[in-house]
């Protein structure tokens, strides 16, 4: 699979995030075309308030992977199942990558906190699809997009990066956006 993955991270208040770059509709409305939406306890509905969990902390330490296509992938017309195939072997490989070394920094930094690009990754299938609490609620990672954050504003002002989206083809470039509190 021919890609390039490039990390980009910039510290931001905590202040100047939850002022400046929350969305002003309820998130949880954008979040139900998700297919994750009601579907992982990382995603709304039920996700806990941003400020309020985000109390303890004083800077997010943002973290935008951009994965894009090499060789005009992203001009071809690949079936659906292809696209899958394609974005499994590179942009969701990258992505877990970055969840994995995001773990280990939270691990060793005391008293802080992530916040995920996408559902948790945790358990194979989520126990919500089951009604069923959390299994492990102290690993549990809530969804960055969850919490309301702006990301497509908070790309354009911080890391001059443009968020794109395409249903039925591959984009140009795709985005994993985390953040870690301290």
């Amino acid at each position: 699979m021919d890609y390039d993955a490039k990390v980009f991270v910039k510290a931001i208040k905590k202040e100047k995030i939850l002022s400046e770059y929350m969305m002003k509709t309820d998130v949880t409305k954008a979040c139900k075309f998700c297919p994750y939406y009601n579907k992982a306890w990382s995603c709304p509905p039920g996700t806990p308030d941003a400020a309020c969990y985000l109390e303890a902390y004083n800077t997010g330490i943002f973290i935008v992977t951009k994965v894009t296509y090499l060789n005009n992938l992203e001009k071809k017309e690949p079936d659906l199942e292809e696209i899958k195939k394609i974005r499994e072997e590179s942009y969701e490989k990258v992505k877990g990558q970055i969840a994995t070394a995001m773990y280990d920094l939270e691990e060793n930094l005391e008293n802080s906190r992530m916040l995920i690009a996408g559902r948790c990754l945790n358990c194979k299938s989520c126990h919500r699809l089951e009604n069923k609490p959390c299994r492990y609620p102290m690993y549990r990672r809530y969804s960055i997009t969850a919490f309301g954050f702006d990301i497509a504003k908070i790309l354009k002002d911080f890391f001059d990066i443009k968020l794109i989206w395409c249903s039925n083809k591959l984009p140009e470039y795709e985005l994993a956006v985390s953040a870690i509190f301290i």
